[in-house]
């Protein structure tokens, strides 16, 4: 049929689907904390706002890569860590 050969590959669909869920999971979470925070544990709205703001400013900052890409790649080990002198790998 003319739809199958513009239907993304599998691969394509199924990383789609993985990314759709993450996201629901993602929004969800962020919908129900702020509810747990504000009727449970009793802060105010913008005292949640206030946390929430920090933390995703941390998390911004603090998850970019400290070294470039190409310095990882040029050793030959994953991830850039060398095994300790005097072991040896099996």
């Amino acid at each position: 049929m003319w739809w199958t050969a513009l239907a993304p590959p599998r691969q394509v669909r199924r990383l789609a689907g993985v990314n759709l869920v993450n996201n629901l999971g993602d929004g969800l979470f962020a919908a129900v904390s702020v509810v747990f925070f504000i009727d449970i544990v009793g802060l105010t709205a913008s005292q949640v706002a206030r946390g929430l703001a920090v933390g995703g400013l941390t998390a911004l900052l603090f998850g970019i890569r400290s070294q470039p890409l190409r310095a990882v790649r040029k050793t030959p080990f994953a991830g850039g860590v060398r095994p300790a002198r005097g072991r040896t790998q099996h």
